[in-house]
């Protein structure tokens, strides 16, 4: 009896404080974008970021060239998005954009990073 009192108590106590940070504000890292980006790109997704379509929309290549401003149309700019990375090759990956209802755009390919990507694509 004790025992599964106190499981239970455990869950309240994981759940309260789920309930609590979401009402601050906070959310649990990456897990929206993780489930839409593996949807999107199966297996050889590599990361993901939560980003909104406005954000997508607003990504820059240099200091004048934004080649997503019209992405997703019809989706308000507040609505969900994610940055989602696909390996390419030993040495490469490729960027998506994918909105909360599983549309891909892709953003760029790069190649010889040494790192792994994450977040919003970062083109020189």
């Amino acid at each position: 009896m004790v025992r599964r009192g106190i499981r239970l108590l455990s869950a309240v106590a994981i759940v309260t404080g789920l309930s609590a940070s979401m009402a601050c504000g906070h959310r649990p890292p990456n897990s929206r974008a993780a489930v839409v980006c593996r949807r999107a790109l199966g297996s050889s997704l590599l990361n993901s970021t939560p980003a909104t379509v406005a954000e997508v929309r607003s990504f820059a290549m240099g200091p004048a060239v934004t080649p997503l401003t019209n992405v997703f149309p019809g989706e308000d700019g507040s609505a969900f998005a994610a940055w989602c990375s696909a390996k390419k090759s030993a040495d490469g990956y490729t960027a998506y954009a994918v909105d909360g209802t599983g549309r891909k755009v892709r953003v760029v390919t790069i190649s010889g990073n040494g790192g792994k990507p994450s977040g919003e694509p970062m083109v020189p």
